[in-house]
């Protein structure tokens, strides 16, 4: 998931228009564009460090709290006059599928830490 919005945002970047339209707002929205080029890229990104250093549970919680923003871009596709079927299937199945994967990561990793776990790792760590 990380890969694919950073490849969005930088489509935004290098060639605004054509992000636009499949975006669905109209290529005259201007700085917006190059503005959701940087979200979408630091977004992967955050997303990107907390996999890769392993922190899922965070992981899942940032999945959890950043599907606002495709929720917002629903918003802003609807109130621009864009196509719903991009609104609400992408937008909002974007949103969606970020909800449930958060939601599976913060459960696998909760149920992982049973009592015994946390005991097996902290003699670890002292030894």
């Amino acid at each position: 998931m990380s890969a694919a919005i950073i490849v969005i945002g930088t489509r935004f970047l290098l060639a605004p228009e054509s992000g636009a339209e499949g975006f669905g707002l109209p290529s005259e929205a201007g700085p917006y564009l190059a503005a959701k080029g940087i979200r979408d890229i630091g977004t992967g990104l955050v997303g990107a460090v907390l996999l890769a250093t392993r922190r899922f549970r965070a992981a899942g919680w940032a999945l959890i709290a950043l599907a606002w923003i495709p929720l917002g871009d629903a918003v802003a596709v609807l109130a621009w006059d864009g196509p719903g079927i991009l609104a609400y299937a992408m937008h909002g199945g974007t949103a969606a599928v970020m909800i449930v994967v958060g939601a599976v990561l913060v459960r696998v990793r909760a149920r992982d830490r049973s009592p015994s776990m946390a005991r097996e790792a902290a003699a670890g760590a002292e030894g």
